[in-house]
């Protein structure tokens, strides 16, 4: 299918790339997305932010006195710079007369593994590795969690113990578009941050019921509020709240209380950038092509399936780049066992007791919803998965990218409208996809 007026087009693929070769006259374009510059000094906003909290004292001035303190952090699948908003943190509670030894920094993983000592020193910075204790979220050990009832939505609460016994209770994080809760941060660092699979099941479940269409990018939605009444039983004292543009670069920080600095950041968020969700993106395709950074069909591996909605005709083909170095989804096996499903086929596996992860079963349909609905074959380009493992995810399996992009042209035929997504050369996409855990 390839020719002389081809162009070749680079995609990110975990921390590399991959590159495939595309008729230039199949491209569509798109357009050109609102998109506020970085800040030009993030720490500056931070300090700022912390000086100027939104219906709360300042954080030093809350911390003075106490005998302990937990942060909550977010893992490093997430888009937030926490080794520049971390260290002011710890220098308000330093300010307030709190030592190193009274400071525990917790990792809020909800479901994700466990992050390994290398990559948490990359992720907050080697010195305060040295300094503070610094603990992963373990969701599975239910000696290590405190059951706090349920919210008025009837969903389970619970909460790592070490962050319920603490005397001050701060979290960071950022808000992105995400399929679950609409946008992620705010209340989502507890619930499911440093929760536990029950709970997070249902959450995930509550949302798997909508397309995604019906959630992304909405500040306030059902699973939102219910997220926020779990935070009120677990409790949060102080929230720092990074605000991105849609090529994940801060432009701006808000503090304070975990309702209002979440909802001022989303806000800010949609108000200076365009993002996939709610913008024209122009005519749809047939074919969508994209990768990902993330190293799993957990992280990134369905961004493909989340867009399809948004930009490719019923009966089109997405083509997603995915190295799947973790495996498919290695803490929710039923993903790699059973693949994307229709809502139905998830609700009969569930009812039967095939399955009993909640959390799994929405990330089935969440992908699976496109391949049911839209009636979109999905091809995938792994080099971490077999044949055998992408075709039981219903997937249809590329032994190459070029042949993902030559078996969909082929099924589309030559004159086949193509989206390109997050291609890296010309800078075509602004934007990521959304968050869906």
């Amino acid at each position: 299918m390839r020719g002389d007026d081809s162009i070749a087009l680079a995609f990110p693929y975990g921390r590399g790339t991959v590159t495939v070769e595309v008729p230039r006259r199949c491209l569509l374009p798109l357009p050109e997305l609102r998109c506020e510059p970085a800040l030009p000094n993030a720490a500056e906003a931070v300090r700022e932010a912390l000086a100027r909290p939104f219906g709360s004292e300042r954080l030093r001035d809350l911390a003075r006195g106490e005998r302990d303190c937990v942060i909550a952090v977010p893992d490093h699948r997430r888009w937030t710079p926490v080794s520049i908003m971390l260290p002011l943190l710890l220098e308000e509670l330093h300010g307030a007369g709190l030592s190193a030894e009274q400071i525990t920094i917790l990792v809020a993983l909800g479901t994700h593994p466990p992050m390994t000592r290398e990559e948490l020193r990359r992720h907050l910075g080697p010195a305060i590795c040295d300094r503070y204790r610094v603990l992963n979220h373990d969701w599975r050990d239910e000696s290590n969690l405190v059951l706090l009832g349920a919210t008025r939505r009837g969903t389970p609460v619970a909460v790592n113990r070490l962050y319920h016994e603490a005397a001050l209770k701060v979290a960071l994080g950022s808000v992105k578009p995400h399929g679950v809760v609409g946008w992620s941060g705010g209340a989502k660092i507890l619930q499911p941050g440093l929760g536990d699979g029950c709970g997070a099941g249902v959450t995930h479940w509550r949302s798997a019921q909508a397309m995604g269409r019906e959630i992304i990018g909405r500040v306030e939605t059902e699973v939102r509020h219910d997220i926020e009444d779990a935070a009120d039983r677990i409790g949060l004292d102080f929230l720092l709240q990074g605000a991105p543009n849609n090529r994940e670069e801060m432009i701006g920080f808000f503090a304070g209380d975990f309702r209002q600095a979440y909802r001022r950041a989303a806000s800010y968020s949609l108000a200076r950038s365009d993002f996939f969700f709610n913008a024209d993106l122009g005519p749809r395709a047939d074919v969508l092509i994209t990768g990902t950074t993330g190293l799993d069909m957990w992280n990134g591996g369905t961004s493909g399936m989340w867009l399809a909605e948004y930009l490719l005709e019923p009966g089109g083909t997405v083509i997603q780049f995915a190295p799947c170095s973790e495996g498919a989804a290695s803490e929710h096996p039923d993903v790699a066992r059973y693949g994307y499903r229709s809502l139905a086929e998830t609700e009969a596996l569930l009812e039967s007791g095939a399955i009993s992860d909640r959390v799994a079963a929405a990330h089935m349909v969440h992908g699976g919803r496109v391949l049911d609905r839209m009636g979109v074959e999905c091809i995938l380009f792994s080099d971490g998965l077999s044949r055998e493992e992408v075709e039981r995810l219903r997937l249809t399996y590329a032994s190459s990218p070029q042949e993902a992009v030559d078996m969909a042209l082929a099924r589309h035929g030559r004159s086949a409208a193509v989206h390109v997504f997050g291609e890296l050369d010309r800078q075509r996409a602004a934007d990521r996809s959304p968050g869906t855990d």
